[in-house]
């Protein structure tokens, strides 16, 4: 394959990717926000939707969004945000606990000790 080749896949990926967290951003606050939803805002199929994010991330399509929403949940405790549940409900999730679990999951402590935390490193989450 030619390097100009690889730039063009790279470059749309590249744009796919933004328009991806461009839309999830939009919506990240609303717990019913979904693969569906963001299908249709991307004018993909659901099918193709998915197919495109695990080729470009290696995620599924509900796990990318519950990337963006936790990443989100972490740089919102960084900046001293009031609750857990006020965190939780900003990124979309209506149970605190749920919220909390999922959290501990991927940063591998809770989310309040996540906020005490001097400068925490984000573990990698992907593009």
């Amino acid at each position: 394959m030619a390097p100009e080749a690889e730039t063009t896949v790279s470059s749309e990926e590249e744009a796919f990717l933004e328009s991806l967290n461009d839309v999830v951003t939009a919506h990240i606050d609303n717990s019913n926000f979904g693969v569906d939803w963001l299908a249709d805002e991307m004018d993909l199929s659901a099918r193709h939707l998915r197919r495109r994010i695990k080729d470009a991330t290696g995620l599924s399509a509900s796990g990318f969004i519950r990337t963006r929403r936790l990443q989100r949940a972490a740089a919102l405790l960084r900046q001293d945000a009031d609750t857990v549940s006020d965190v939780a409900a900003a990124v979309g999730y209506r149970d605190p606990s749920y919220f909390s679990r999922l959290f501990r999951e991927t940063f591998g402590c809770p989310p309040t000790e996540y906020a005490a935390q001097e400068a925490p490193e984000d573990p990698d989450m992907g593009p």
